[in-house]
């Protein structure tokens, strides 16, 4: 799972984690029923899934992300990893254009203790070539900031240097409404946080699946 955050460590984001996909994961089974089911550590890093679905005798992947309440003004768009031109890893990008990451994309913000809104996607109706504008301080142009925490990919020191202008990671911001239809399969303004029961719910924006 992928937290994006203003300061990122480590232990900050398995804590945060730890904390917000749960509230997530009810919600989405409050709504679909099923059962999630955590995915490994393989899938995790090569097939951009945090969990299998189990529901109506299907199995599909499902990768979450959970932003911080600061960021709920955006909750019309979405951040999509474009490259990681310092480890050279496979990126969100490569493995949706290569047809390899989950085929559902839960996408929410939190404060903490609760959900605020969530959106469910259908990766198989994402356009990669929608229009997109790149996240503030992580473009391809875009200076790396010193040194990079060690997130246990590579044997390293604690850090992996700096090099050069090169950005650690190249993100790209899409909307929501310029997506395909069908792509958007629910977008939901809590009023009360969900803990597996039926929670009352207001839907923000809904556009069923063509």
């Amino acid at each position: 799972m992928t937290v994006l955050r203003t300061a990122i460590t480590v232990t900050e984001d398995k804590a945060w984690e730890a904390v917000t996909a749960p509230l997530l994961a009810d919600c989405l089974l409050n709504r679909y029923g099923g059962q999630l089911q955590p995915a490994n550590r393989h899938d995790d890093l090569f097939h951009g899934t945090d969990f299998l679905w189990h529901r109506k005798g299907i199995t599909a992947r499902l990768a979450i992300r959970v932003r911080k309440a600061a960021f709920l003004k955006y909750k019309d768009e979405f951040t999509i990893r474009e490259d990681r031109p310092q480890s050279g890893q496979k990126t969100e990008l490569e493995k949706i254009r290569a047809g390899d990451w989950a085929a559902f994309y839960a996408y929410a913000f939190s404060d903490g203790d609760s959900l605020l809104h969530w959106s469910l996607f259908r990766m198989s109706r994402f356009d990669p070539d929608a229009p997109f504008r790149y996240m503030p301080g992580f473009g391809p142009r875009d200076p790396c900031r010193g040194h990079l925490p060690c997130r246990g990919y590579l044997p390293c020191r604690g850090h992996l240097p700096c090099r050069g202008h090169i950005p650690d990671t190249v993100t790209r911001i899409y909307r929501i409404p310029e997506q395909p239809q069908g792509f958007l399969i629910k977008s939901v303004t809590l009023c009360a946080p969900c803990n597996g029961r039926a929670i009352p719910q207001r839907e923000h924006t809904k556009r069923n699946a063509a």
